[in-house]
C-alpha cells in the first residue's frame, strides 16, 4: 500500500477534525435530501445525486464511502469484486488512500520533508490558480510558487512540474505554466528543470494532464510532492493518487504521490467549500468508467 511509503511531519489535527465534522454533516444533509440541486444548478451536488440513483456498483460504491456509510461501500465492493475482480481491488486501495488523506495525511507547513529521491525521479508539482482577468498572477499563486521555490532549492535534481491553463479572462494568450516558468527562473531556477502542463483549469485536470505529459516524455519520474495552497492538500493527492493508480494498473507503472508541501495564510487554512462533495465528484470522473 502507497502510504508506507511516505513520509510527513507538521500535524494540523484541528484541520482534520474540521473535515471531519464536515463529512458528517454532508452525510446528515444528504440523508435527508438525497436529490437535491441548489439553485444555482450546483454541479457536485447534482452529478453525485444523478450516480447515486442511476450509477453502476462503483459510482455507488465512491458515493456511499464518501459519506462515510462504508457497510454498504464494502457490499459494493464485494458484488463489484465477482464482476470485475481487478477495478474492485483498485477501488478499495483508492478508498484506503481517501481514508488516509482525510484523516491521517499530515500538510507539510515547514519544509518538504528529508528522505525523498535525491535525483530527477522526483517530480515537484507546483499547481497552478486563477489568473487575474488582465492575466496576471494573484497573491496565492505566487505564495504556491514561493513554496514550490523551496522545495526546488531543497531538491536540485528533482524536476519542477508547473501545472495551470489559460484562466485569465480578457488575456486568452496567457497561461499560468508560462507565468510560473518566468517567475521561477528569474529567481533561479534552471529552466532544463521545468515541465509545463498549461491545459489545465481545475484540479482534475492539473492531475489528468500532469498524468498524461509524464507518461510519454518523462518516463524517470515515479515520484510527486504536490505542492498548493493548504486546504488544497488533500483534494489535490487524493485525485493525482487516484488517476495514478488506474494508470498504473493500466499500463504496468509505478507513478505515486509521496508528499507534498502547502503555502499557508489566514484564508486558506480553512477547508474549502463543498470539500467532500468536490472528492467525491473527482473520484467518480476518475473511476467510474
Amino acid at each position: 500500500m502507497i502510504i508506507s511509503k511516505i513520509t510527513f511531519c507538521n500535524n494540523v489535527s484541528t484541520y482534520a477534525h474540521t473535515r471531519k465534522s464536515d463529512r458528517q454533516t454532508i452525510k446528515t444533509f444528504w440523508a435527508s435530501n438525497p436529490s437535491f440541486t441548489s439553485a444555482k444548478g450546483d454541479t457536485y451536488q447534482s452529478t453525485i445525486s444523478q450516480k447515486l440513483h442511476n450509477g453502476n456498483i462503483a459510482e455507488k460504491a465512491i458515493i456511499n464511502q464518501g459519506f462515510s456509510n462504508k457497510p454498504e461501500a464494502e457490499k459494493l465492493l464485494s458484488l463489484l469484486k465477482s464482476q470485475d475482480k481487478q477495478k474492485a481491488v483498485l477501488l478499495n486501495n483508492i478508498f484506503k488512500y481517501w481514508s488516509y488523506v482525510n484523516n491521517d495525511m499530515v500538510i507539510n507547513t515547514k519544509a518538504l520533508p528529508s528522505g525523498l529521491p535525491e535525483d530527477n525521479s522526483l517530480g515537484i508539482a507546483i499547481l497552478g490558480y486563477e489568473l487575474t482577468p488582465d492575466g496576471k498572477m494573484s497573491k496565492e499563486l505566487l505564495g504556491r510558487l514561493n513554496a514550490g521555490l523551496l522545495c526546488a532549492k531543497k531538491y536540485p535534481n528533482a524536476y519542477v512540474i508547473l501545472s495551470g491553463g489559460h484562466s485569465a479572462k480578457n488575456r486568452p494568450d496567457v497561461s499560468e505554466g508560462d507565468l510560473m516558468e518566468k517567475w521561477l527562473v528569474k529567481n533561479g531556477i534552471d529552466k532544463k528543470r521545468i515541465i509545463i502542463e498549461d491545459k489545465s483549469l481545475n484540479t482534475l485536470e492539473n492531475a489528468k494532464f500532469v498524468n498524461s505529459l509524464l507518461r510519454k516524455s518523462y518516463p524517470q519520474i515515479n515520484s510527486l510532492a504536490i505542492i498548493s495552497s493548504y486546504n488544497h492538500i488533500p483534494r489535490s493527492c487524493l485525485l493525482f493518487e487516484a488517476l495514478l493508480q488506474k494508470e498504473n494498473l493500466a499500463n504496468g507503472s509505478n507513478i505515486h504521490v509521496v508528499s507534498n508541501y502547502a503555502y499557508t495564510n489566514k484564508s486558506n487554512i480553512l477547508p474549502e467549500q463543498n470539500e467532500q462533495l468536490r472528492q467525491i465528484r473527482g473520484l467518480l470522473m476518475i473511476l467510474s468508467k
